[in-house]
């Protein structure tokens, strides 16, 4: 509860930090907006060709791209802003500000900030995923609902988890800027189906880079299929992953040289 306290009043701050810079707030609501109409283009331009996807139909890989875009924008809009920052608050030695804090270090550097702007898209993508999926005509199975919020939820973990990592190479490299740019290019490969993909890098992006976790698992929940097995495979590995990152923030703290030192 204390937790939820204190991120409720950083919501509160970001708000009215949003609300002094408007245009800010509608550029980056936009700007995504238009990120979302490339995807639909190439979905359009695909589908023109072609009637099915490695055995994705039509308003399957409309919910792929819905469910996809919404997981990305909820990281972007609440987690990647603070990930983002981390690299620079090591070298300035700023992240003293946040280690004299009585409170998780961890969480503190991770959730401080919100974007709004991006909060707001996440609904775009939800609302897409929501008509793709009426079109579909498939009945509500509320297991299947409830299997999809967790695997949601999960998607956006491993994204964080995997960008907040590779974020903390900052404690040993001087600049890992590179690490967005990497970050993005193999979140890219999330919003595609999994069996465009071949047996070597299905494997590779499912255990050892689980991009196919974030987005595929939940998308197959609701539209295709998913067992049990693999439901609860995803989630383990989530929950692993978000583990090993405090580890990870442990052994970053233990290397890294305060500005007061």
């Amino acid at each position: 509860m204390r937790y939820l306290r204190l991120y409720r009043v950083f919501f509160r701050n970001c708000l009215i930090r949003e609300m002094g810079f408007r245009w800010n707030f509608i550029i980056r609501f936009s700007s995504e907006i238009v990120w979302l109409l490339t995807s639909l283009i190439w979905y359009q331009l695909v589908y023109s060709y072609v009637n099915d996807l490695a055995g994705w139909t039509r308003y399957q890989y409309l919910f792929l791209i819905g469910i996809s875009y919404a997981i990305q924008q909820a990281f972007e809009s609440l987690l990647f802003i603070n990930c983002n920052r981390l690299g620079e608050l090591i070298r300035t030695g700023d992240l003293d500000f946040f280690l004299a804090k009585p409170v998780n270090s961890q969480f503190l550097v991770s959730a401080r900030y919100i974007d709004l702007g991006g909060f707001a898209n996440i609904f775009f993508g939800i609302g897409l995923a929501a008509f793709a999926w009426q079109k579909l005509g498939l009945p509500v199975r509320p297991g299947h609902v409830a299997m999809f919020v967790v695997l949601f939820a999960n998607g956006v973990i491993i994204y964080y988890v995997v960008m907040f990592s590779l974020m903390c190479l900052g404690f040993w490299i001087v600049r890992n800027d590179y690490a967005v740019g990497f970050f993005f290019q193999v979140t890219d490969l999330a919003r595609q189906p999994a069996e465009i993909y071949n047996y070597v890098a299905k494997v590779f992006l499912t255990f050892f880079f689980p991009m196919v976790i974030c987005v595929n698992f939940p998308a197959n929940v609701m539209v295709r299929s998913l067992s049990m097995p693999q439901f609860l495979h995803g989630v383990a590995f989530g929950l692993v992953l978000l583990y090993l990152s405090t580890r990870i923030w442990r052994l970053g703290l233990r290397a890294y040289s305060s500005a007061s030192s």
